[in-house]
């Protein structure tokens, strides 16, 4: 459901002649790893909002995003 979602998106994309159909492969992974992040965070944030805990979920979420980013970015420059 997700790959078919990305490749809608990026079919619309070569049809509106936004990117080239040689980097449609390229598109279509990186929408669906973007669809599937978001699927993720939306149903963690739901679930945290069913059970009372939305503040402290969201501001979990922000100090693990930044963490794991800097993570990422120090091990691909060493």
């Amino acid at each position: 459901m997700v790959e078919s979602i990305a490749n809608k998106i990026t079919s619309f994309l070569i049809s509106n002649k936004a990117i080239e159909e040689k980097e449609s492969e390229l598109y279509s992974y990186a929408f669906s790893i973007l669809i599937a992040f978001l699927v993720n965070i939306s149903a963690i944030l739901i679930i945290a909002y069913s059970l009372n805990i939305f503040k402290e979920t969201v501001l979990f979420l922000l100090c693990y995003c930044k963490f794991s980013y800097l993570f990422i970015y120090v091990f691909e420059r060493s």
